[in-house]
């Protein structure tokens, strides 16, 4: 049982990706990448912006010692993942499967200026 859930942030110069994961708001990560890049802060440096999502995610639970993970392989999940790019600033809405085969892509000012729920995303009516 769980609501997993993971934000994929793609690392400079072809290193391995970031996953950020939670196990009771997957369904909340939609928020979460959209409240973190509305700051637009730090859009431009993966390791800043990685860490304002992770803050944004575990907002009110920073003490407990589950519920969230930095992890450099996909952990489980249930949702389709989010990816954050930071040198072309796209948002890409990825298989949850991990396959990384992209469902939809944006730009990160197209991205907070969405006016739609993540249920229209994970149900593909885009």
């Amino acid at each position: 049982m769980g609501d997993r859930g993971i934000i994929k942030v793609y690392q400079q110069n072809n290193y391995a990706p970031v996953y950020l994961y939670t196990h009771w708001r997957g369904s909340e990560i939609y928020g979460v990448v959209k409240r973190a890049l509305s700051r637009r802060a730090r859009w431009d440096e993966c390791a800043y912006l990685t860490r304002i999502i992770f803050c944004e995610l575990v907002a009110g639970e920073e003490g407990n010692e589950t519920g969230f993970g930095i992890s450099t392989f996909i952990p489980d999940n249930e949702h389709t993942i989010i990816g954050v790019n930071t040198e072309s600033q796209m948002i890409s809405f990825e298989e949850r499967d991990g396959s990384g085969r992209v469902k939809f892509e944006m730009s990160f000012e197209d991205f907070i200026n969405r006016k739609d729920k993540y249920s229209k995303l994970e149900q593909h009516e885009l």
